[in-house]
């Protein structure tokens, strides 16, 4: 029969108690360093930090030290959370990229309100737990319900969000991102300390750890996966990009990528003429690239309308002249379109009844602008009076309740006769691009993000009355 073991811890209690002496004759004393090395290279690794673990949770300072740290991760994590709220507040809608739903926003504000109750609740139990040893809640319980109520949601809708866009909605995202990231780390210390140090462990404690495991794990994945979708872009053909480092803040998307062969497209309820009704008439009035060109002396646009047809002239301004630099007359009785010399190109001011003059401004790309936006002004002349205009919701061009036409971003087909104002050329004549034949829908086009969503941004340029435009 083996004989007996103890530690020498059990062996220095029986040696001072009388009524166990007998034992000391039966029983083999453990020998510390003998056992350590029967346990193995790991054994001993894990049996050092267990103990150096276990002796700094005795020392005030490491207690200290904890409770400051989650303190500042959790205000830290607050402010960033709100921080990003009020970015999203203030997006607006421009080219390509606008704000996210408003459901995802409501969202956003729901999960941050609730994170600051939970960022109260926990530091709260710590400060009871550091000063009474017993806790409204358990340690582990409350970081579960800190992670599956708070950091998962958030960071998940923020992953969500960033699956549709090709740089950060908002750079505090990041940052809490990589906040997130940390606290994972830390707070899988802290789990390894209540595991060492709490004496006794139920199934219910064995439980709770699996979740914190759990959702330490769908966190730190999806804040990885907010850093892929903000830095690697996809691009046509299944390929991506991924930004240089030096370039993550001040890089934007691939302008070729959404802006080659989109243009500013006119439709008034005049072009009525023809078989197919006027909605699908346009005139293409200035590519975005145009509009992107920092220009000193740029084009405005005008075009005078009679009870039989129109005629478009573009303007180009300079300090000493303005200049027509080109015309084009439309018969809507005919439904045809004639180009005309800019010198012989005269005002219908004799027979005409109403005058529209458009003007386009590009808005660089801002915190809030992640490609920018083009913004126009408008005016009417009508019985020499100029008057301003209005935008409806859904983006027509208005004056009181006459619809005066829309402006609406569209890609050229590559079928397309010309890319002109008008398709065509002087050989074969000129027409009206038609959709869908000619242009293509912007939405189908604008595409983002790794989830192929479907565009944020406006349809359409947006009205600017504070533009100047001579009336």
């Amino acid at each position: 029969m083996p004989t007996p073991r103890i530690s020498q811890t059990t062996y220095n209690m029986v040696q001072k108690d009388e009524a166990y002496t007998d034992l000391n004759d039966n029983m083999e004393v453990v020998d510390p360093e003998k056992d350590s090395e029967e346990l193995g290279c790991c054994g001993k690794c894990l049996a050092k930090v267990f103990g150096f673990i276990e002796e700094l949770t005795d020392k005030w300072w490491f207690v200290g030290v904890v409770f400051t740290v989650i303190l500042t991760i959790n205000i830290v994590g607050i402010v960033l959370d709100w921080l990003v709220v009020v970015d999203i507040l203030n997006m607006t809608k421009g080219l390509v990229f606008g704000p996210p739903e408003v459901e995802i926003t409501n969202a956003i504000i729901t999960v941050t309100a609730l994170s600051s109750f939970t960022f109260l609740l926990e530091v709260i139990n710590l400060g009871i737990e550091m000063k009474t040893g017993e806790p409204w809640i358990e340690e582990d319980t409350g970081q579960v319900i800190t992670l599956y109520l708070n950091n998962i949601p958030l960071t998940i809708i923020n992953a969500f969000i960033a699956a549709c866009r090709e740089i950060a909605i908002s750079y505090f995202v990041l940052a809490k991102t990589g906040f997130s990231l940390l606290s994972v780390a830390i707070r899988l210390f802290l789990a390894l300390v209540h595991f060492v140090t709490k004496k006794e462990k139920t199934y219910r404690d064995s439980f709770t750890r699996f979740l914190l495991l759990i959702g330490l794990g769908v966190l730190f994945s999806a804040s990885m996966a907010i850093f892929i979708f903000s830095y690697v872009s996809p691009q046509e053909g299944n390929e991506y990009i991924f930004r240089k480092p030096e370039t993550w803040v001040k890089e934007r998307p691939n302008r070729a990528k959404y802006f080659d062969g989109v243009s500013i497209f006119y439709n008034s309820p005049s072009f009525n003429c023809g078989t197919q009704g006027n909605d699908t008439k346009w005139l293409k009035l200035e590519s975005l690239y145009d509009e992107l060109e920092e220009k000193v002396n740029r084009n405005w646009f005008e075009l005078e309308f009679t009870n039989s047809g129109a005629q478009f002239r573009v303007i180009n301004q300079t300090s000493e002249s303005t200049d027509i630099s080109s015309c084009f007359s439309m018969d809507f009785g005919t439904c045809s379109v004639i180009k005309q010399v800019p010198a012989s190109c005269n005002s219908l001011s004799g027979i005409m009844s109403t005058t529209i003059k458009l003007t386009f401004k590009y808005d660089k790309p801002t915190k809030y602008l992640v490609m920018g936006d083009i913004k126009y002004n408008a005016k009417l002349t009508s019985n020499q009076t100029c008057v301003d205009t209005q935008q409806s919701p859904d983006g027509k061009l208005k004056y009181l309740n006459n619809e005066l036409g829309q402006l609406v971003y569209f890609k050229t087909k590559t079928t397309a006769a010309n890319t002109g104002h008008f398709q065509g050329n002087d050989t074969t004549g000129f027409d009206f691009y038609t959709y869908p034949n000619d242009i293509q829908n912007i939405e189908e086009v604008w595409i983002t993000g790794f989830r192929q969503c479907p565009m944020s941004g406006s349809k359409y340029p947006n009205l600017d009355a504070t533009l100047p435009i001579v009336c």
